[in-house]
């Protein structure tokens, strides 16, 4: 899963490699329509560029690789699905939790989104992601529409009941009791399921504000 992840990441990159060497292309060009007085033509041309930006996703969102990696590989495995996949993050400081916990703590969760969002009908699917810090911890909070309701309105890892969970939410419980965390899972009366996770995996304390 790792490897798949950075060869995403790595295929990630090279595209907005190519995305900022055409910039100077496009640059070039709306000079040559605005000098010519083709401001229509110019117009277009912006529009296009703006329908191209809205339907790409960029892998650096947090300057962590497997990170990055994760949300950029079930960003594309969403879009395939039709289901909106947003992410708000602010870049993160360096990390004590391995490179194989993050993949796994990432993927099993927006999984889990993923696969909710496929089996919503009668409205459009989505998943918003939002990570941020606060002193020693790394905060994930993922919101998802869906079409059943969990059984219990809150769930939490410290109380680690096997049944009904299944192997990928108990290596998220593992992860999360490693790390002196917490996991919360609430469903809105509407659908909206919530999952938040706190993580005591940042070496210094960070300043949030």
């Amino acid at each position: 899963m790792i490897e798949k992840n950075y060869e995403n990441l790595e295929r990630s990159y090279l595209e907005n490699a190519k995305n900022i060497h055409d910039f100077r292309h496009h640059v070039m060009a709306l000079d040559e329509l605005l000098t010519e007085g083709e401001f229509e033509e110019a117009q277009g041309y912006i529009r296009s560029l703006h329908e191209a930006e809205a339907h790409s996703f960029s892998a650096v969102i947090t300057g962590n690789a497997v990170i990055d990696a994760v949300l950029n590989a079930h960003h594309s495995s969403a879009q395939a699905s039709g289901i909106d996949f947003s992410v708000t993050a602010q870049p993160l400081p360096d990390l004590t939790m391995g490179s194989w916990e993050l993949s796994t703590l990432f993927s099993n969760l927006l999984e889990n989104a993923r696969e909710a969002c496929e089996k919503v009908k009668g409205r459009e699917p989505w998943i918003e992601v939002k990570i941020s810090v606060a002193n020693r911890f790394l905060l994930l909070e993922i919101r998802n529409t869906s079409d059943s309701r969990p059984e219990e309105k809150e769930w939490k890892t410290t109380k680690r009941e096997k049944q009904g969970h299944g192997l990928g939410l108990l290596s998220v419980e593992d992860i999360v009791e490693k790390y002196n965390g917490s996991l919360k899972r609430s469903c809105s009366e509407d659908g909206i399921v919530e999952v938040s996770v706190m993580c005591e995996t940042i070496s210094t304390i960070t300043d949030n504000n």
